[in-house]
């Protein structure tokens, strides 16, 4: 194991000297990274016990031939291992940001336990005093050491995942136990009180495969903190141990130790005449499972050539009326004949940086949707110059604002809802586009100056309301950002969302304008079948009791008419009008909100609205 060990290092860090380039889209530049990981947890043998055995003879129990009662397919069901501590480490050593190879050591330490036979648990329940005792414990132990290839499988800022295949050593002790029965009574043979002998102690050391699997987020550069799975599977053969005096394993089973009526017979089961019987594995099979949380570590640096001049070129993107940084820009590295190099996203700050750049010259630029960047170039001469960073800027020339959204869900802003597919009219020109927020519940479109918008979300199982944004009165040299939250309902049982209808003062037939907002609710019950629902209008606070209750009533019928008109059943509506019965918020408690029919205030507005609410899904 030392030796192999020695070995695998040697090949590494002599590797680890070389100098090995990489090809990044046209960039090439040498790579190294180490890491190293330390980890514990808990660990399991899905097998590390001799489980299926060569047919086995049954002392004292005769066939009708009189001989020797033989059983061919004898199982291990009288011991088991149970979830012990678990420790490792990992050395990875990368050339390639996604390709490497490492060495691994692992440790695994699992009890052992006897699983007690229902004929002697009866039998000892029944002859109180009588008890098992265990003797020459020695639980089992596992080391694996081993070498082999390294992957980065996937690689974000903060996250990564690598997966790790070893070959190499697996050294096991496999453990022993002896299990007797005390107190026996005199007309016992307390010669025969040992019922299993168990003694696999002997140290075993074989070929031995492994597979790991690691999540590792990143604090820093630096060090970070791991969780991963290791699975190992060692090759024993199962002849070497028959052949073996060393390992043993004997075992009386009660099962063969009964009366015509199926009763234990615990004198014959003692009887000193009646020896242990003696069993080989057929076949074995050491596999180990271990989960584990630990702190990873990583150096990592690209190795400039001699006499290549390298350097990281940051670069800003700006609106150029308001000097705003612009996130989530993509800006892309070209070279002088046109071809893309890298494409970078830029964060919060506007900013992206291209690291390790050969000198020689480029051309960045960006775009976000339909907006447009400027260009900036960066000439072979600029790498002379002192200092690492290159930096340029990018502006966004562009009248238009850009609406940054992000989709939530209502009754709890915190929790964004992601991949909602979000629809955005503008009312003024009638043009209708559509994105798919990601899996923050972010999303962006560019408007227009002195326009109007509706904007709505759709996602199975959701639902949203629509939403009205403007441009109108917005100074652009002043404002880039129109910022939106779109909050979306869960479509369920007693679940209730807000219809922005509206009605001509004292009417209450359908407008244009409210016809839209109906026909996406038809548009929902037509996709869900079973839904039902109840469409209910509310007033605000002023005018009398019938009054209100007889608007509202009608504001409501007119609603589910218009919906019934669209071939959705009666059956599946109901149009209840609670007048001013249900308000949102005493108005009379806000002042300069009037009281009358002359003026109108945003808490009347809020009373004054149309819910639905699902009856059924």
């Amino acid at each position: 194991m030392a030796f192999l060990l020695s070995i695998s290092l040697v090949i590494i860090f002599n590797a680890a000297s070389a100098q090995i380039t990489e090809s990044d889209k046209g960039l090439t530049k040498s790579y190294f990274k180490f890491q190293a990981r330390l980890k514990g947890g808990i660990g399991q043998t899905f097998v590390a016990l001799p489980m299926n055995f060569n047919p086995v003879t049954i002392n004292g129990i005769f066939d009708s031939t009189g001989k020797l009662k033989t059983v061919s397919d004898s199982k291990n069901d009288f011991l088991e291992t149970k979830w012990g501590p678990y420790g490792g480490a990992n050395m990875d050593f990368y050339f390639h940001p996604n390709f490497g190879f490492g060495v691994d050591f692992d440790y695994f330490g699992n009890k052992l336990k006897f699983i007690t036979p229902q004929f002697i648990s009866t039998f000892l329940d029944e002859n109180p005093g009588i008890s098992l005792a265990e003797s020459n414990r020695k639980n089992q132990s596992f080391i694996f050491v081993g070498i082999g290839p390294s992957f980065k499988i996937f690689t974000s800022k903060k996250w990564d995942v690598d997966f790790n295949i070893r070959g190499g050593l697996s050294h096991l002790q496999m453990g022993s136990l002896t299990v007797s029965v005390q107190n026996l009574p005199q007309q016992f043979d307390a010669a025969r009180n040992t019922i299993l002998v168990y003694d696999y102690s002997k140290a075993m050391n074989v070929i031995g495969a492994k597979a790991g699997l690691y999540a590792n987020y990143w604090f820093n550069g630096f060090v970070g903190v791991t969780v991963g799975v290791d699975f190992v599977h060692s090759f024993v053969q199962a002849n070497k141990i028959n052949d073996d005096p060393d390992y043993i394993l004997q075992y009386k089973d009660p099962q063969y130790f009964t009366n015509t009526t199926g009763k234990f017979n615990d004198y014959l089961y003692f009887s000193n005449s009646i020896p242990l019987d003696t069993y080989q594995p057929g076949k074995m099979n050491i596999n180990h499972f271990s989960a584990s949380v630990g702190v990873v570590f990583k150096i990592a640096k690209g190795i400039k050539e001699p006499g290549v001049k390298r350097k990281d070129i940051v670069v800003l993107v700006k609106d150029s009326l308001t000097s705003i940084p612009v996130a989530d820009v993509e800006v892309s590295l070209r070279d002088n004949k046109g071809t893309v190099l890298r494409t970078l996203k830029t964060e919060s700050n506007g900013k992206v940086n291209f690291e390790d750049v050969e000198k020689g010259d480029y051309l960045v630029s960006g775009v976000k949707g339909e907006l447009i960047t400027s260009r900036a170039r960066i000439e072979n001469i600029e790498f002379n110059k002192k200092g690492q960073v290159i930096y340029k800027e990018l502006l966004l020339n562009d009248l238009r604002f850009i609406l940054a959204g992000v989709t939530v869900q209502c009754k709890n802003s915190d929790k964004p809802i992601g991949k909602v597919t979000i629809e955005l009219t503008n009312t003024t020109s009638g043009k209708v586009l559509t994105v798919v927020s990601d899996d923050q519940g972010k999303f962006s479109f560019n408007l227009e100056p002195n326009s109007d918008y509706s904007i709505s979300g759709n996602k199975d199982g959701y639902f949203s309301g629509i939403q009205e944004i403007t441009t109108k009165g917005l100074d652009r040299s002043k404002t880039l950002y129109v910022r939106l939250v779109l909050c979306v309902e869960e479509l369920k049982t007693d679940q209730i969302f807000v219809l922005p209808i509206y009605y001509d003062f004292d009417k209450c037939t359908i407008r244009q304008d409210a016809s839209v907002e109906l026909d996406r609710l038809v548009g929902l019950m037509n996709k869900y079948q079973k839904m039902e629902v109840e469409l209910s209008s509310h007033t605000d606070q002023r005018g009398t009791d019938a009054y209100n209750n007889k608007l509202s009533q009608c504001r409501a019928e007119s609603a589910v008419d218009y919906i019934l008109g669209k071939g959705i059943s009666k059956e599946r509506i109901t149009a209840v009008g609670y007048g001013k019965t249900r308000i949102l918020e005493d108005c009379t408690k806000i002042q300069g909100c009037p009281t009358d029919s002359k003026g109108d205030c945003p808490c009347h507005q809020k009373n004054r609205r149309t819910e639905v609410k699902i009856i059924r899904m």
